[in-house]
């Protein structure tokens, strides 16, 4: 584990529909309030089983509570699962909104470290959580590339087939919200 290193929170969460199905009138409410939360560094609309992904510049117990908390509050969104990692690696690069983002999320059947090891030498990954915690993934990777293809490549060829993976799901960013 490194020490005195902050590692990230992930936020996943469900936008409410509107009566016709969609949450594209909920989504910019929803956007812009948790862009008042100062803890937020990162939101997109995602791919996948999750409507949104919010990323929280720290992990400490009290911080996150209170910003759960802030974000449960703010109506039609939905929290449904939370990540807090407590190990990890970072390339120190911010998050910069004219590249396409992914979230890899990661079941390990293999010793952890062992595959952080690998995911670290990607050139596109811009970051590796994971935790010591129950849930249904192990791993967070945060990757990052100029076109949605080339993440789909990164996510499908490199990442997926990482010996000791054994289950994975891709959520795709679109239009990011990223802090300054």
């Amino acid at each position: 584990m490194q020490v005195n290193q902050s590692f990230p929170t992930y936020v996943f969460g469900k936008v409410d529909r509107d009566q016709v199905g969609s949450f594209t009138d909920n989504m910019p409410y929803v956007v812009q309030e948790l862009g008042k939360i100062n803890d937020v560094e990162f939101s997109a609309r995602v791919t996948g089983q999750y409507d949104i992904v919010i990323r929280l510049n720290n992990n400490n117990p009290a911080q996150v509570y209170n910003s759960i908390n802030r974000i449960s509050e703010i109506q039609g969104l939905t929290v449904t699962d939370v990540f807090m990692a407590n190990d990890g690696f970072n390339t120190n690069q911010k998050f910069d909104p004219q590249n396409v983002w992914g979230f890899t999320l990661l079941s390990a059947n293999k010793p952890v470290e062992q595959i952080v090891q690998k995911l670290k030498k990607m050139p596109t990954v811009h970051d590796v959580s994971y935790g010591i915690v129950p849930g249904q993934f192990d791993i967070i990777v945060t990757h990052k590339a100029k076109t949605y293809e080339d993440l789909m490549k990164t996510a499908f060829d490199q990442i997926v087939p990482t010996d000791g993976i054994w289950r994975s799901e891709t959520l795709f960013a679109y239009q990011p919200r990223v802090k300054a």
